[in-house]
């Protein structure tokens, strides 16, 4: 059996499982039998461009010209379309493959897919998923990439920043792309600094990287932008290392904390560091405090 499979991009304003529900809901009333987004948890992610395999009806066809008004009254353009054989091994090679756009910046399974979807108007960053940390998927992660944005579009620069805790180094390759400093990015787990090493010259980037617990091993300086995707324990017992390691007039952006533990939070780093800006999404929540 042949499957048609689309490249697909859409720019509508409603959330995007609701553009899905409309799409699934089209198609099938016209007697398509279904069709799959190559990607697990698709409902949970906010894709730049997906891909989809649309299989036939019972008379063994697909029409091409029904799919292509679907798409047009849902805002949808079709980017490439192909003919795939019925192949099960297919689907199982490429579903954890995705691009997630988050803000300005897109977030790559591999080269191929950045190939694929690579766009000048977009930051991209390419990230496996892997044993470390920070994938993109993960709503702290969405948070703090917000935040760091953020800082770059209100025209700040850092010359000197640190991503403590940096599982993959998400944090660490973004700032690299938008600001011009030194970068550090530390973690506890050797491994997630070996994978981390690798994205780093995936994306061309220029990152020191360090083992350390916390800042033991981070010799004393002065950074102007720390970010830590931790936990609130961890966040609140180094509190007085993030003043102290922090320039002044510098920003700190703190995610990893749900939102019934904001309260506790914010007790802690309220004293000594001015209040800037909170962020939500789903439970979770990344706060910006500047010295």
């Amino acid at each position: 059996m042949q499957y048609l499979k689309l490249i697909l991009e859409t720019n509508n304003i409603k959330p995007f499982e609701e553009t899905v529900e409309e799409y699934v809901h089209s198609i099938l009333t016209q007697g398509v039998l279904g069709f799959e987004i190559e990607s697990e948890d698709i409902l949970n992610l906010s894709f730049l461009r997906w891909e989809v395999l649309i299989s036939p009806d019972s008379s063994g066809l697909v029409d091409e010209n029904f799919i292509q008004n679907v798409c047009k009254n849902l805002n949808i353009k079709i980017i490439a379309s192909s003919i795939v054989e019925d192949n099960t091994d297919y689907l199982s090679q490429n579903n954890h493959r995705y691009s997630i756009s988050l803000g300005n910046f897109v977030i790559f399974n591999n080269m191929e897919d950045y190939s694929k979807f690579y766009s000048p108007a977009k930051i991209p960053i390419i990230i496996n998923q892997s044993t470390a940390f920070g994938t993109g998927e993960h709503e702290t992660t969405a948070l703090c990439l917000e935040c760091i944005e953020n800082l770059h579009n209100k025209g700040y620069n850092f010359n000197n920043m640190l991503d403590l805790g940096c599982g993959s180094a998400i944090l660490a390759i973004a700032m690299n792309k938008l600001f011009s400093g030194q970068i550090l990015a530390a973690d506890i787990d050797s491994l997630a600094i070996e994978t981390a090493c690798e994205f780093v010259v995936k994306n061309n980037a220029e990152i020191a990287m360090l083992v350390s617990n916390g800042f033991e091993s981070i010799s004393m300086q002065k950074f102007d932008l720390i970010t830590a995707n931790i936990l609130l324990n961890p966040l609140i017992s180094m509190k007085d290392d993030f003043y102290n390691y922090l320039n002044d007039g510098g920003y700190l952006v703190l995610s990893g904390f749900l939102d019934s533990q904001e309260k506790d939070l914010r007790a802690a780093f309220d004293k000594q560091f001015k209040f800037v800006e909170i962020k939500a999404k789903n439970s979770w929540r990344a706060i910006v405090y500047t010295k």
